[in-house]
């Protein structure tokens, strides 16, 4: 069938597939960074166990050792046609060569230095649908609040990291700000590095990965510690988060 075609699939024949999410590249949040997602493997089927269960799924008295040297002989196979300059479809794959790296005219040639020929295995139809089975759930843990960036703009309208300015507004990303039961950071500090407490911030405005406040004026240069304090869901106790920076 040239189409793709997708079974319908049931909710109770769904399986979990459990991701958890990381915070962009410092900085990037404000310039239109995304959080990205990585895949949870429950583990990793190595080359003797995916062996030993396709033996007992072909046949159970089938020795291992035939299995074994039936993928290594594709392996073999596939390098060989490869290099001959093959393009190759079978099974649940396909298996050619790509070429990454921009090139500077239409006659430019390749370049070691500027581009790379890589080996590109793609899932065919088969294999896609299996995607229609899984259920993504996102189980990213975000219990406590996390400082992740501080940062301040200087005159020209730069970025200046770890750096607040007395009667300049500042700026933090991080993770848990708020919580899923909508408890926000409510109270913000500036901290001397011996842990004592220097002086109260006033929170402009704070969701759940991005907080401004006002630094006030007189603020003495120097070394601090900024704390963020979070109620927890129970309201009783509270979570908090730390990141070093300049006055």
């Amino acid at each position: 069938m040239g189409k793709h075609y997708q079974k319908p699939v049931k909710p109770n024949e769904k399986s979990e597939l459990r991701f958890v999410l990381s915070p962009p590249p410092k900085g990037k949040l404000l310039n239109g960074g995304k959080y990205s997602a990585h895949v949870e493997h429950d583990q990793t089927l190595g080359e003797d166990a995916v062996i030993e269960e396709l033996a007992e799924s072909i046949q159970p008295t089938l020795q291992k050792e035939f299995v074994a040297l039936v993928i290594h002989r594709l392996s073999s196979y596939v390098a060989d046609r490869l290099k001959r300059g093959y393009h190759l479809s079978f099974g649940g794959f396909n298996i050619g060569y790509s070429i990454t790296g921009g090139f500077d005219a239409a006659n430019a040639p390749f370049d070691p230095a500027k581009h790379k020929l890589n080996v590109i295995v793609s899932p065919r139809n088969c294999l896609k649908d299996s995607a229609a089975y899984m259920s993504p759930i996102n189980v990213t843990q975000t219990i406590d609040p996390e400082i992740t960036d501080v940062w301040c703009h200087s005159e020209s309208g730069e970025q200046l990291f770890d750096k607040l300015h007395p009667g300049e507004d500042g700026f933090a990303n991080g993770l848990a700000f708020a919580d899923t039961d909508k408890p926000k950071v409510d109270r913000l500090w500036l901290e001397t590095p011996d842990g004592k407490t220097a002086i109260e911030l006033t929170i402009k405005s704070c969701d759940a990965t991005h907080m401004t406040f006002a630094v006030p004026n007189g603020t003495a240069a120097g070394d601090y510690i900024l704390v963020a304090q979070r109620p927890n869901p129970d309201r009783r106790t509270c979570a908090r988060a730390r990141h070093k920076v300049k006055i």
